[in-house]
């Protein structure tokens, strides 16, 4: 032990990995993914672990979650598209909005230019 630093009395594991690949672009990869989460190293790799372990082992050998119907798309072609006509739809109106907000301010503007020129 060394002097005036008392030896740690909580109950972390520690776990010693030992990897060719975890040289230090990973090192600093794994770094960089916690401070984006907000957390600390040890704490982004446990979270990250153990959901991923989780997924596995209640999945399938593909990763699919057990249960999970296959999706075809033919199965979800009609609510895509009825999704995708409600989005362009939307979209459609905005940008008719949004040129006829832009076609009445230019016809101000050069309203406004005209009787300016023309007034003197």
């Amino acid at each position: 032990m060394s002097e005036g630093k008392p030896a740690r009395t909580d109950n972390r594991g520690q776990w010693t990995i030992k990897h060719a690949d975890l040289g230090p672009e990973f090192q600093n990869l794994v770094r960089m993914a916690a401070e984006r989460q907000g957390q600390t190293v040890g704490a982004f790799v446990v979270e990250t672990l153990r959901e991923r372990a989780t997924t596995l082992l209640k999945s399938d050998s593909e990763g699919t979650p057990r249960g999970t119907p296959p999706a075809r798309l033919e199965d979800v072609a009609a609510s895509l598209t009825t999704r995708m006509d409600e989005m362009f739809g939307t979209l459609a109106e905005r940008q008719a909005a949004s040129l006829a907000r832009f076609e009445r301010e230019q016809a101000e503007r050069l309203a406004r230019m005209r009787r300016g020129r023309w007034r003197r």
